[in-house]
């Protein structure tokens, strides 16, 4: 989750395409795409400034999935 300081997460998160080491003990890290990694790549070829997408880019659906069902599935 993205912050701008001491007690101030919210609700605002970050993709990252490659590792990001200037953000280890400042953000939480949490989630993994289990499919739709075509959508991450097309999200990558959005032209940036400054590390910033030029466009918006819209999440429009989501699914937040318990792990524990998750392994159960895969198993």
């Amino acid at each position: 989750m993205a912050n701008s300081g001491r007690h101030t997460n919210g609700s605002q998160f970050l993709i990252t395409l490659a590792p990001a080491e200037w953000m280890d003990n400042r953000y939480v890290a949490f989630g993994r795409v289990i499919e739709g990694s075509l959508t991450l790549d097309k999200m990558e070829e959005v032209q940036t400034h400054y590390e910033r997408p030029v466009k918006d880019i819209c999440i429009e659906n989501i699914s937040v999935v318990n792990p524990n069902e998750l392994a159960t599935k895969i198993a």
